[in-house]
Parts: C-alpha cells; sequence; structure tokens
C-alpha cells in the first residue's frame, strides 16, 4: 500500500473570534490553511489502516477493565476500538454493510471521534496526517489533498468539495463496561504491538478526571456544553437547550457513559434505569444508550443527537476559549 507523504510545512492559528470563514469562495486557493498557521505543528504520516480485523470480547487480551474504548453501533452491529490499539494509527477505515466510517483517536486531546467517511459523494481512504492542529489530530486521505481537524469536525484546507465531514454517534466508556453489557460486540485489535508496548499505552491513557463530555452547541466554532464525570456520580438525566432545540444529556461515572440526544418536540422523556436501555416516555417506548427504541410503538426509530465527544478540558479551552460552557 502507497502512502502519501505530506512534503508541505505550515503553521495557522484558529480561534473562536477568527475562526473559519463557512461562506469561502470556490476558487479559494486549496494550497491555503483556513485556520491560523500558528497552531499547526508538523510531524510524519502514520501508517494507513483498513480492512481491521476484530475479535470476539471474550478473545481480547492487553486490555484491562479501566482502559477507554469508542464504542461504534450500525444496524445492531456494535463495534468497539480499545484506545491502546487505536492509539497506534489513530485512524481506523471501516465498514459495516452499507456505511463507510473511520474511528480516530487523538492521544494529545484524548478524543475519539467516528467519522463518515464518504464526503463529498466520495469514498475517502483516510489517514493521521501527522499534523497537529491545536495539538489534535489532522485527518487526510490517499485520494484528495484535503485536512480535517479531528475535533473541529471540518476540513481545514483543500477543496471545498471536500470540506464537509459528518461526524457519526458514538460513545467512549470503559473495557469493563463493554464487557458487562455488550458481550457480544465485534473488537478491533491487531499485532502491531508487542505486550511491553501496550503497557506502556496503557500507563498513560487514563487520567479520567481531565476529561470532559463536550457538546458541540451552535455549529463548529461558536460554544460547547462541558460537563465533569463528578457531575454523574450516577445514572441520571439533565436537560438543556443547544443549537436551540431541547436536548437530553444521559451520563454515570460508574459506567464511565455519556450520551446526548435531541429531545422530540412535545415529548417528555425520561430516565430509565435498565442500563443500557436509558429514556422512556408514558407511552410504553423505551430507548437504550444508542437512542434507539426497542420497545413501544417508535420501536425501530432512532432518536436525533447534537455532536458530541469527550476531551481533555486544556483541548475544550484550547478549541474553544471563552465559549466554553462548565456544567457542575
Amino acid at each position: 500500500m502507497k502512502y502519501i507523504f505530506l512534503l508541505f510545512i505550515f503553521a495557522f492559528m484558529f480561534s473562536c473570534s477568527d475562526g473559519i470563514d463557512k461562506n469561502i469562495d470556490d476558487n479559494v486557493n486549496e494550497d491555503k490553511w483556513l485556520v491560523d498557521e500558528t497552531y499547526i505543528k508538523e510531524g510524519a504520516p502514520f501508517a494507513f489502516i483498513d480492512n481491521p480485523s476484530f475479535k470476539k470480547v471474550n478473545e481480547i487480551e492487553n486490555v484491562s477493565d479501566d482502559d477507554l474504548v469508542i464504542m461504534f453501533n450500525y444496524k445492531g452491529r456494535v463495534k468497539v476500538f480499545p484506545y491502546v490499539y487505536l492509539n497506534y494509527s489513530e485512524v481506523v477505515n471501516d465498514k459495516i454493510d452499507d456505511l463507510e466510517y473511520i474511528a480516530s483517536y487523538c492521544p494529545q486531546t484524548k478524543s475519539g471521534i467516528c467519522f463518515n467517511k464518504v464526503i463529498g459523494g466520495k469514498s475517502l481512504n483516510m489517514f493521521a496526517s501527522g499534523f497537529l492542529f491545536k495539538d489534535n489530530l489532522v485527518l487526510t486521505s490517499q485520494e484528495e489533498d484535503v485536512f480535517w481537524s479531528q475535533m473541529l469536525l471540518t476540513g481545514i484546507k483543500g477543496s471545498q468539495k471536500y470540506m464537509e465531514i459528518n461526524d457519526l454517534f458514538s460513545i467512549e466508556t470503559t473495557w469493563k463496561t463493554i464487557k458487562d453489557y455488550f458481550p457480544m460486540a465485534q473488537v478491533y485489535y491487531h499485532n502491531l504491538l508487542s505486550r511491553g508496548e501496550v503497557n506502556k499505552y496503557n500507563s498513560v491513557k487514563k487520567a479520567k478526571s481531565t476529561k470532559f463530555f463536550g457538546i458541540v452547541n451552535g455549529g463548529i466554532e461558536n460554544s460547547v456544553e462541558v460537563f465533569p464525570y463528578s457531575s454523574f456520580s450516577k445514572l441520571k438525566l439533565n436537560k438543556l437547550i443547544v443549537n436551540g432545540r431541547q436536548t437530553i444529556v444521559i451520563g454515570d461515572e460508574s459506567k464511565n457513559i455519556f450520551t446526548s440526544f435531541y429531545e422530540p418536540t412535545g415529548e417528555n422523556l425520561e430516565l430509565d434505569t435498565s442500563f443500557p436501555l436509558v429514556l422512556k416516555d408514558n407511552k410504553g417506548n423505551r430507548w437504550n444508550i444508542f437512542g434507539e427504541a426497542i420497545e413501544g410503538p417508535k420501536k425501530g426509530t432512532k432518536l436525533a443527537s447534537p455532536s458530541f465527544f469527550h476531551a481533555e478540558l486544556w483541548a475544550w479551552n484550547f478549541f474553544y476559549k471563552n465559549n466554553v460552557t462548565m456544567h457542575n
């Protein structure tokens, strides 16, 4: 497999007040970064990974109970990407049925996000470019000279045709929660790390107290609502307005679970404590942690969600500056 080696040296700085112009003319110079260069760092590209290998939960070794993972569900198939393995390439290309997607993880900002890899009508083979923007992962592709900022959830250099990248609903949790509640999941693994190297990554991956759950409010660079784990010491539900819509936040520190959904207009959803069920209404409908209605008249439907993910608190502040709202 040929790799694209990036020979550009860039630097650009992005802030909430002088961020990306979303109305850029189509004739814009595609070699120009759309963010402030001061905060671009250059490095070597990472390995391109596709056709990843998966094992059953009970076949996985070298992953401890408190290791963090990102969990992705599509059409009832749950796939889990332990950060200890995802850390190696930072980006993994995968497919479930008709959905082509990537799982990504940035070890600096400790942010895990899944994206649809079909962009501008084209399936792109993506990998970690080696560049960092504000110390966060910058993705690129083999087919197009385009760069995307993981935490900005958008392109920051290249053809306007490929700027919009869609993040997909995914949940960060611990390996113990996967074993306890999702034993039929498929788990990503590889043999590229020795046991000693796995232990090295294990030693730096935790620090849960410095990570915060964030919900992007009002677009890419406007603001973010953040929640510490301690604000959800046990399973509970909060409601707030995000992107002008009534929004539900569900968290449980003991399971290392956070998720968020838009509440349908006219509905008053309540907490369901029968995890992995998390929501119910007075009409017999019940929803699981993925927002899927599994009982009641709405069975087979799914709740819509805002963009959300976990990251270090310094990273939220770095990207959103004075537009970080803390919920305790």
